[in-house]
Order: structure tokens, then sequence, then C-alpha cells
């Protein structure tokens, strides 16, 4: 930026000036990646087993979406399944990352303490709090799952 005389003013970081700088701004970008890994709490855990098992039974939101476009479109609907037992869902490992009204959950699932019949072990669920209540609202990615880490935190009604 020109001074009040026409000559270029600036300031140039170098040793152990530059080495601070760089210090700080790594410091704020590791504290920020740390404070957005979450704790899964138990309801939040309860929620997801809950989905799971609805999803492993057929009775998952993409059996409404397919049932709903099909209903729509005026084809007829597939008959219902027949009813599976319940499957005994467990969670070798989760880890959130988010804020704590929002978070993207890495689960790894066992369904009957083997891999899942779709044969995705690793799953990636996105969380939302309603009403002081853990809600699935929908199947994320790795993707966005790490990309949490680096995001600003979010505000209660931003996403």
């Amino acid at each position: 930026m020109p001074g009040v005389d026409g000559t270029e003013r600036g300031v140039t970081l170098t040793g152990w000036k530059a080495a601070a700088v760089a210090a700080a701004i790594l410091g704020i970008v590791v504290y920020q990646c740390v404070a957005r890994v979450q704790k899964v709490d138990e309801p939040a855990r309860e929620t997801m087993r809950a989905w799971f098992v609805r999803e492993y039974q057929g009775k998952g939101i993409r059996r409404e979406v397919r049932e709903y476009l099909d209903q729509k479109a005026g084809r007829p609907t597939a008959p219902a399944p027949p009813a599976i037992a319940e499957p005994v869902v467990r969670f070798v490992s989760y880890t959130g990352h988010g804020s704590s009204e929002t978070m993207v959950v890495r689960v790894e699932v066992r369904v009957n303490e083997q891999p899942p019949p779709a044969g995705r072990a690793v799953r990636y669920v996105d969380l939302m709090k309603q009403d002081g209540r853990w809600v699935v609202f929908a199947e994320s990615d790795a993707l966005h799952y790490y990309w949490m880490l680096l995001m600003p935190a979010f505000r209660r009604n931003l996403f």
C-alpha cells in the first residue's frame, strides 16, 4: 500500500518473527480442529442404533423414498418384504466431528456379530439435536466427516 510520500510500505517477516507468526497460525488451526472432535454420547448412539436397525430391516429411508416416488409416478408399489427379525447392531468404534448441536459421526458397524449385509462396515451419519434429542437426518460420507474439522463451528440454526 502506498504511503503518503508514494513509496511502498509493508511488513516483511523474517527469521524468528516469521517462525512465531507461523507457529501462532498453526496453533490456532490445531486448536480449532481439536475443538471440533466431539464425544458421541449415549443418546446419540441409541438414536443411531435405532436408525441402523430400521435400515437393516429394510424399513429405512431409501425404501420410504422409493415407495413415495412409485406412488407419485402411479406405479404399483412393491409388496412389503416379509418381517425380518430385529438385527443386533453393535458399534465397534465411533467418533464425531462438528459441534455440540450438529455432528457427522463415523461408525464401524457389526450386524449380528458379522459385517453388515450391504458390505459397508464403516458408515457416516449426520446427527442434529432437535428439542434436546438427537436425530439422524442423513447419511454422509468421509469427505464431509473430515471437512467438519476444518469448517468454522456452526451456529445453532445455520446447519
